[in-house]
């Protein structure tokens, strides 16, 4: 396996000009497994810029978004809030809900919303006091955490792969998989959320649309001479 992943490596490398990879963290990974970082461009996913047309407000509720499936750090994320009894909503579908649904049994402030969309998926995002990104697995990137910048949202998030990156303020920063660690930093939040948010709980400018497709462009032009 070893030889054939090398070989695979190599053939790659001899016959690609450039590899795009969506954060820093992707590109230190390729390094690790032998890639030539001279060889990779890091452009990192884009998000709205729209203008927001609805009110952005906070009707008291934590927010998760994504698939429900071990990887995601969801088990954890209900244990905590069964405890809390602070109301949390889950946006998203998986092979483990049923499974966490039973786990939340009884816990009436967790509500498992499904797969959303569209406007009904921009309301539940405009209005959640915070968003919680418990992975307990690589983040890539986490357009989720774009999502929830985009409408001034702190976000929760665990110290793995790429999230640590975006997500820069130490107290929103948990180990992943660790229920004191998450316990910890939600009721820090739950405690201060009046206080205001931190001042770069926004979009990075290379999250912008425009800047996205400038990159790509210049990675582009580097491959044509």
């Amino acid at each position: 396996m070893a030889w054939q992943i090398q070989e695979g490596r190599s053939v790659a490398q001899r016959y690609v000009s450039k590899f795009i990879a969506v954060s820093e963290f992707v590109k230190q990974k390729y390094e690790e497994f032998g890639f030539s970082g001279a060889q990779i461009a890091v452009k990192p996913n884009f998000a709205s810029r729209a203008a927001i047309t609805k009110p952005v407000c906070d009707k008291g509720y934590a927010l998760y978004m994504g698939r429900l499936s071990p990887e995601k750090g969801v088990g954890n994320l209900v244990r905590v809030f069964s405890d809390i009894k602070y109301p949390l909503k889950i946006v998203g579908d998986g092979p483990l809900r049923e499974e966490l649904q039973q786990l939340a049994y009884g816990a009436d402030n967790i509500e498992f919303l499904g797969y959303v969309q569209g406007e009904e998926k921009e309301q539940v995002l405009r209005e959640c006091s915070f968003v919680i990104v418990p992975s307990e697995w690589f983040e890539t990137f986490g357009m989720v955490v774009q999502e929830a910048y985009r409408y001034g949202k702190v976000v929760l998030a665990s110290k793995i792969g790429a999230l640590p990156h975006h997500v820069q303020q130490a107290n929103h920063l948990f180990d992943p998989g660790s229920y004191s660690g998450l316990y910890t930093a939600v009721t820090s939040q739950l405690n201060k959320k009046d206080e205001g948010l931190p001042r770069n709980t926004t979009l990075d400018s290379d999250w912008a649309v425009t800047d996205a497709v400038s990159q790509l462009l210049k990675i582009y032009e580097t491959v044509q001479r």
